[in-house]
C-alpha cells in the first residue's frame, strides 16, 4: 500500500503526521519524492495553507495518474476552522469539482478534517491539564472552559478574545502547557508528538466521546492497516 498525503500547515502537521504514523502504521516508510514509492510507502507533501491546497490536490492527482497503479490512496489533512467538519468536506469537495479532479479508479480520496485545528486534538492530553493553575491567565482560560473535563473539540471562544476559534485553541494550548513547564510553537512542537502524550490523546478517545474528528483519523489508520 502507498499514500500520497497532502497536509494544509507548513510546520505542525509535517512533524506530527510522521510521528503518528510511525506509531500506528509502523510497516510504512517514507520517501522523499513522489515518484520514489514502491510498496509500504507515504510521500507527505505541505500545501502551505487554504485555497492553495485545492490546486495542490489536482496537481497531486495528476502525480498520482502518472505513477499509474502506485498509489492506493490520498489523504488531505485540513482544519474546520470555524466551519463544521461536515461543511469543510463540502467547501473541499467543491473545490475540487470546480477544478476537474479526478483520480485514477484504484486510489480512493480520504479526508481528514481537525475539528477547529490540530492543536485543539493536543488539548486532549488531560495529563498536561493543570488541576489548580499558577498563572492568573490560565486560571482565566480554564474558567471559561476547562479542556480536562469537557471536549476540547466543542471549546468556544472565549468573551474577551478576538480571532478564530482556532486561534484561541493555540493559544489556550500554549498557556496550558507553560503550566507543566513545557513550551509549543507550530516550528517546534516537539513537546506535544511525544509517545506518552500522544497515548493519553488516544485514550481520550477510548475513554470518552470526546475528540471525535481525531478518533475519525484513528479509524482510518486502523482500516488501513487491515489493508497492509
Amino acid at each position: 500500500m502507498n499514500l500520497y498525503i497532502i497536509v494544509e500547515g507548513a510546520k505542525t502537521e509535517m512533524r506530527a503526521y510522521p510521528e503518528w504514523l510511525a506509531r500506528l502504521l509502523p510497516e510504512l516508510s517514507r520517501v522523499d519524492d513522489y515518484q520514489e514509492v514502491q510498496h509500504n510507502n507515504y510521500y507527505l507533501f505541505s500545501a502551505g495553507g487554504i485555497p492553495s491546497i485545492y490546486n495542490h490536490l489536482v496537481h497531486a492527482a495528476e502525480d498520482i495518474t502518472e505513477l499509474a497503479d502506485h498509489y492506493d490512496y490520498l489523504l488531505v489533512c485540513i482544519d474546520s476552522e470555524d466551519l463544521s467538519l461536515l461543511d469543510r468536506k463540502v467547501a473541499l469537495e467543491k473545490a475540487l469539482k470546480e477544478r476537474n479532479f479526478s483520480l485514477p479508479t484504484n486510489c480512493k480520496l480520504e479526508i481528514i478534517v481537525h475539528k477547529h485545528c490540530i492543536e485543539s486534538w493536543f488539548l486532549g492530553n488531560r495529563r498536561v491539564c493543570s488541576r489548580a493553575p499558577e498563572s492568573e491567565r490560565f486560571r482565566a482560560l480554564k474558567a471559561h472552559y476547562d479542556v480536562g473535563i469537557a471536549d476540547p473539540e466543542k471549546m468556544p471562544l472565549a468573551p474577551n478574545q478576538t480571532g478564530t476559534v482556532a486561534q484561541f485553541h493555540a493559544y489556550y494550548l500554549r498557556e496550558m502547557l507553560k503550566e507543566k513547564n513545557m513550551r509549543y510553537t507550530k516550528a517546534n512542537p516537539s513537546a506535544v508528538l511525544t509517545t506518552s502524550y500522544f497515548k493519553e490523546m488516544k485514550n481520550r478517545t477510548v475513554e470518552t466521546n470526546h475528540l471525535d474528528s481525531f478518533r475519525q483519523f484513528l479509524l482510518l489508520c486502523e482500516r488501513l492497516k487491515k489493508e497492509l
